[in-house]
Order: C-alpha cells, then structure tokens, then sequence
C-alpha cells in the first residue's frame, strides 16, 4: 500500500502497491510517499487467523490516520482495488476519490 500527500497542496493521493512500481513512481514527481506491507506480506507481522479484504481496508483507514491524512484519493489496482471499494464503503469520508482500474466484487451492501 502507498500513501502520499502532495507537497505543494493540501489533498492526498493514496494508492496500493501491488505491481503498482511504474505509477509509484510517477507519483513520486508530485507527491511524497510513503509505502507499507499489508498485513501478512513482506515484513509485517503474519497474525494467526482470516485475513478479509475488509480488514486489510481498516488497516488502511488507521494508516492514513496515523499519518494524519483526513481525506485521501483513492488508486487501487488488484487486491488494493478490492480493498480502496471496501475503504471506500466503510470511511467515505476519508475517501475524496476512487478509481479502480482492477478491482473485485464483493463490496459491502
């Protein structure tokens, strides 16, 4: 998952990585990033249990609130557009925008 917050204004791109690198990338021209596992992958911890897309989708809300982003844009490619349609379900209002050019049903009724 990458987030970032423009340096020259006040709203934020937020976007996941997952073979995400090329527009990361791009981001990276106007936008401060910051990048992080999600739960289970890489170097995060792998917790005993079920992961949901729901859950990788609060641990995207508490990131973006412990980064002190209210109000993000929303990129998610694959599993993060999986997860950007549940962020945006359940925290519409940390969600400015969301654009899914990847993603999958089922999302929260």
């Amino acid at each position: 998952m990458c987030a970032a917050h423009s340096a020259t204004r006040q709203d934020s791109t937020f976007g996941f990585v997952l073979n995400y690198a090329f527009q990361v990338a791009e981001y990276s021209k106007h936008f401060t990033c910051f990048s992080l596992d999600l739960r289970g992958t890489g170097e995060t911890d792998k917790p005993d249990g079920a992961y949901s897309t729901e859950h990788l989708a609060d641990d995207a809300a508490a990131f973006l609130q412990a980064i002190g982003v209210s109000k993000a844009h929303i990129a998610g490619l694959s599993l993060g557009g999986a997860i950007g349609l549940w962020l945006a379900a359940k925290y519409p209002d940390k969600v400015q925008s969301l654009s899914v050019p990847s993603g999958w049903p089922p999302i929260p009724s």
